[in-house]
């Protein structure tokens, strides 16, 4: 079983970087551009809904800086391989988009990896409440 959020916050150190903010127009408007970007979504659960393109891992299913490659890296490789740009999200994207965007900003600079990381400003809260056209692009659950 995970840990809880603020357990999960507590055990594992904070990154060196912290990506850059992305306002949701802005993403809105790369997920209409292509393929390219892909958003990651690290709440324990989807609902009350969630961005249709998107990769669900928890982020209390990442065990830490060196699970990022396995729990993230990988499956955003095989599932989505034309991702040029990851953004992350948890419900208001505070500690835990901040902490895994950071953990993925790591590994792109010491790994000089093609992937770049943002986070998307004020999360999939942000997201929900702004209505169309966001919610064309949306899952409910």
């Amino acid at each position: 079983m995970s840990a809880s959020v603020p357990e999960w916050l507590e055990k594992y150190p904070d990154p060196k970087n912290e990506p850059s903010r992305t306002s949701r127009e802005e993403v809105f408007k790369l997920l209409q551009d292509g393929e390219e970007t892909l958003i990651l979504d690290l709440r324990n659960d989807r609902e009350p809904g969630y961005i249709t393109r998107s990769l669900h891992v928890p982020a209390t299913d990442i065990g830490g800086y060196e699970e990022i490659k396995e729990k993230v890296l990988l499956p955003v490789a095989q599932q989505f391989p034309k991702t040029r740009l990851v953004v992350v999200h948890c419900n208001s994207s505070g500690r835990r988009a901040s902490k895994v965007g950071g953990w993925l900003e790591d590994y792109s600079r010491e790994h000089n990896t093609r992937v770049k990381v943002t986070i998307l400003h004020e999360g999939i809260k942000g997201w929900l409440a702004a209505g169309e056209p966001y919610d064309s692009i949306v899952t409910k659950v």
